[in-house]
């Protein structure tokens, strides 16, 4: 196994589905450099949270956050900010939204809150614009999770933030590249090979035991975990049969 060097965290305040991204989109997006994803900033986890980004700031890493833009996610980068009882912030963590250029377009979810929120949504940084999207009057008011976007519209956007922010594609250490290409050219030596070898032996007939049946039973009568597939295996990679 590989050593990953972080160089940038994202801090996403929920889990993207994964039936929303494909391998495909995940390779896509992690070939932008190696990405620490923190998923949750649970209140309980908050001082761990906050101290591990510390560490990350004091190793020149920049943290970026990702969030829905409501109360909560405003919440969260000022947590991060200032930090919590206990534990010191990173200061300047990058926000990539969502905020309020990132919103239209999307699909608004109506909001009914406890108490009056302004108060918190000032002090996190909400401009008067955001609030009043966030806040209708009499407790009510709009939201928009970062799941209202396709997994391909979360990626480009994404993308586009990181950009913007100078983000680049990495390059790694000479001896990780070298061991890559190694690796890179052994495993399609490999699969030359195989293809060749499949070639030579697929027109081969392979006859088919006349007691099959009852020597399955038997491996399954001594091995009554198996599957009757895995006893054919077990048979066939035996020359039993």
């Amino acid at each position: 196994m590989g050593t990953v060097i972080v160089r940038m965290a994202i801090v996403v305040d929920e889990v993207i589905p994964s039936d929303k991204m494909s391998a495909r989109q995940v390779r896509r997006l992690g070939n932008k450099l190696p990405i620490l994803m923190l998923t949750s900033v649970n209140r309980a986890l908050g001082i761990r949270l906050c101290d591990l980004l510390g560490k990350l700031k004091e190793l020149n890493r920049k943290v970026f956050v990702v969030h829905d833009f409501d109360k909560s996610g405003f919440s969260i980068v000022a947590t991060l900010r200032r930090g919590t009882r206990g534990s010191h912030g990173t200061g300047d963590v990058v926000d990539l939204g969502f905020r309020l250029e990132d919103i239209k377009g999307l699909e608004r979810e109506r909001v009914v809150y406890q108490s009056d929120p302004r108060p918190n949504l000032e002090q996190n940084g909400a401009t008067e614009e955001e609030i009043a999207i966030l806040h209708h009057g009499s407790r009510v008011g709009e939201r928009v999770e970062l799941n209202a976007m396709t997994s391909d519209q979360f990626i480009a956007w994404l993308e586009r933030k990181l950009k913007k922010h100078g983000v680049k594609k990495l390059v790694p250490d000479r001896q990780t590249l070298a061991a890559a290409y190694q690796r890179a050219v052994f495993l399609q030596r490999m699969k030359e090979e195989g293809n060749k070898l499949r070639k030579k032996i697929s027109g081969q007939a392979i006859s088919v035991p006349a007691n099959l049946e009852r020597s399955v039973r038997k491996e399954l009568k001594g091995s009554p975990d198996l599957s009757w597939d895995e006893a054919i295996w077990r048979l066939a990679e035996n020359g039993n049969g």
